[in-house]
């Protein structure tokens, strides 16, 4: 007989029915243990949210720090210039690589590169000029003698001639001054250095009509110097040009006089309608670039190491020593960088450079390595310009580009 499950002949289980009654205290302590676990969730996910703001924060600032010492973003080509596995030598070299390339194939050099767009891809149509030449001699003459290679050198200096052989050399700042440091040196052939004094003697220079000897200039300058020392007016002196204007040009213009009366063998024609000497010229060019000096409102350090430098040059003229403690004065002053950063280093740089080699004080030199050093450190590095040395404007000099490897290979 099978089973029947569907009759009801079985005795059922006896359930309790109705509702369970749970104890009071079981309800406080859920209640406790849900509010713990929300706080404790609560404090770990702010604690998280937290530590990804204090990062990102933290990496925001450092990318603003670096953005400050180097002068860019690191955007669309523009890097951080890592110099920290590199010697000046080998950071020279990359420079005077970016310079070969400003070379047409005659052997005359650009003024250098202004950027078309912002990342420098690509350069305004070239200016070339001789003019530039005694810069980028100077910069291979220092890096030969680092590296004892004077072969390139040789061979700059016998292209250049034929830039000079119509036409003289238009005066630009430096001129014979750079050059009588390479002609004086011994490691040249004869003819090299013939060559040298020839880029010096077609250099051509034009001064104001007029000009006068005063015949107590040498104790105005002294006195001129001691009243910028003590932040005193200077009188007013009558000049073509705006003085302020010119201080550049003056200042230049007195270091170039004196290195041509030093190198005696120069005979080019000055063109001067007063029959004055190199001497002279430098007194009262002096003279001009004191007073300009004295007129500009925002003095920055480039301002005070070109007349530094000038001052150096008139103590070799007249080894008074008023000038050199007025270079060392100017060197010393707590003056803006400006925005001309960092080749306003350049010049404090040189004039540092410019008295220790007269002094021989050491510290003249540690001040012209650390100006060079804050000059690396504050530039950064263009791929389409690789090498070069960017100038305040959005442009890559020659100028200041060569002057930057003479620094970097003697020091």
């Amino acid at each position: 007989m099978v089973d029947n499950l569907s009759e009801k002949k079985y005795q059922r289980l006896a359930l309790p029915v109705g509702k369970i009654k749970i104890p009071k205290f079981l309800y406080f302590i859920l209640i406790v243990l849900v509010i713990l676990i929300l706080v404790i969730g609560g404090s770990y996910f702010y604690l998280k949210n937290n530590s990804k703001k204090t990062a990102t924060k933290s990496t925001k600032s450092s990318e603003v720090l670096n953005n400050k010492a180097t002068g860019g973003e690191g955007m669309g080509g523009i890097i951080r210039r890592d110099t920290s596995n590199l010697s000046n030598l080998e950071i020279a070299k990359k420079t005077l690589d970016w310079i070969d390339l400003q070379k047409n194939k005659d052997g005359i050099y650009s003024v250098g590169c202004e950027c078309i767009d912002e990342f420098c891809q690509q350069c305004k149509e070239s200016m070339y000029v001789p003019r530039i030449t005694p810069f980028v001699l100077w910069s291979k003459f220092k890096y030969a003698q680092n590296n004892g290679n004077y072969n390139d050198f040789i061979k700059e200096v016998n292209l250049s001639q034929e830039s000079i052989k119509e036409h003289s050399l238009q005066y630009y700042e430096w001129n014979c001054k750079l050059l009588y440091e390479t002609w004086q040196s011994d490691k040249l052939p004869q003819t090299t250095k013939d060559q040298i004094k020839n880029f010096c003697i077609k250099s051509e220079y034009e001064f104001e009509d007029g000009l006068k000897l005063s015949p107590d200039l040498d104790q105005t300058l002294l006195t001129n110097i001691d009243k910028i020392k003590n932040n005193q007016s200077l009188s007013k002196i009558n000049s073509v040009f705006d003085l302020k204007e010119f201080f550049y040009n003056n200042a230049f213009l007195v270091s170039e006089m004196v290195t041509r009366k030093l190198w005696k063998e120069t005979q080019a024609v000055l063109y001067s309608e007063s029959n004055l000497s190199e001497s002279d010229l430098a007194k009262i060019y002096f003279n001009k670039a004191l007073v300009g000096y004295s007129m500009k409102e925002n003095l920055e350090i480039k301002d005070s190491a070109i007349l530094g430098i000038s001052s150096v040059d008139m103590y070799r003229l007249t080894k008074d020593e008023k000038y050199l403690n007025f270079a060392e004065y100017l060197l010393n002053l707590k003056l803006e960088l400006g925005e001309d950063v960092p080749y306003s280093l350049i010049y404090k740089a040189l004039l540092a450079q410019n008295l220790s080699t007269i002094t021989q004080n050491q510290s003249y030199k540690s001040i012209a390595e650390a100006s060079l050093s804050d000059m690396v450190k504050y530039n950064k590095e263009n791929k389409y310009q690789k090498g070069a040395f960017k100038a305040p404007s959005n442009a890559y000099y020659l100028r200041e580009n060569s002057l930057i490897v003479g620094l970097l290979s003697t020091l």
